[in-house]
């Protein structure tokens, strides 16, 4: 059921209209009889198509039209004017400012029906368009890996996730327990954890994630053993003030080594552990 926005000083007009709406297409009707009515009942009903006539009191469908085109709102609601002027000039005028199509009065029932049934049909069209981009971009979302990112620096998560969300969904914390939570939860394909997290500490959840992630699938076997594969667990070490980098992860540890499939530097230059995200997550 389509609704409906009918702004004439008419009476007959309005009886007729409407009548056409609800008996043959079964439309919800709202009735105005000036164009300052009409913009009262569009910001308490979501109208779907409004049917406007051109010579009124206090607002004219002129003035009205024009208001409404200028609103994000209502820029695509289509409007058919309905109007016993039949100059060119005038015609032009209004098409120009974006209506559906252009009714002259006095208004034949066939051809009232006519247009009424072309608009509800554009109406359903673009629902379908809509529903199929919704699915579409529903599609799109769920192919989307994920990412979990445990760190305390929030100014560094926000670079991070600037730069990183149009491709992946992102959950960040700055907490090990939240983040454990989250993993148990989202499953996310890559986690990078800052080094010297309080409480759960980075170690822990990682030895914690790679026995939950493949457990909480109930496989067993050569399935267990490919569901441990998808989770791949990152180590954000703080970029030394004085050291180089490279000297510095020449002391990463065999231990680490095996928690962790690689190791980072994290950069106060986020586009440096971007380079190697980049590389782990192969984008």
């Amino acid at each position: 059921m389509y609704r409906v926005l009918v702004v004439d000083d008419d009476e007959t007009i309005l009886i007729f209209l409407s009548r056409l709406l609800k008996n043959r297409f079964d439309a919800e009707v709202f009735r105005a009889e000036n164009g300052l009515e009409a913009i009262s009942i569009l910001e308490d009903q979501p109208i779907e198509a409004i049917f406007l006539d051109i010579t009124m009191p206090i607002m004219d469908g002129l003035e009205m039209l024009k208001i409404i085109r200028d609103d994000n709102r209502f820029k695509t609601v289509p409007v058919v004017i309905m109007s016993a002027v039949a100059e060119k000039e005038i015609i032009d005028a209004v098409m120009e400012l974006g209506v559906f199509s252009y009714m002259l009065k006095p208004m034949m029932y066939e051809t009232a029906a006519k247009i009424i049934q072309q608009v509800f049909d554009t109406l359903e069209e673009e629902q379908q368009h809509h529903n199929l981009f919704n699915k579409l971009l529903e599609r799109e979302e769920k192919k989307k890996k994920k990412i979990l990112i445990v760190d305390q620096d929030e100014i560094f998560k926000e670079k991070l996730k600037m730069k990183l969300d149009e491709r992946f969904i992102i959950y960040d914390t700055n907490s090990g327990a939240k983040g454990l939570n989250i993993f148990i939860k989202e499953k996310p394909e890559y986690v990078f954890l800052s080094e010297n997290l309080p409480l759960l500490t980075e170690d822990f959840l990682a030895v914690k994630m790679r026995d939950i992630f493949p457990a909480d699938k109930n496989s067993t076997g050569s399935d267990e053993k490919e569901n441990a594969e998808k989770v791949h667990i990152y180590l954000m070490k703080p970029s030394p003030e004085t050291v180089d980098e490279k000297e510095e992860l020449k002391k990463v540890s065999e231990d680490e080594k095996k928690l962790f499939d690689e190791v980072f530097i994290k950069s106060s230059e986020e586009d440096k552990l971007l380079i190697g995200m980049q590389k782990a997550l192969k984008f």
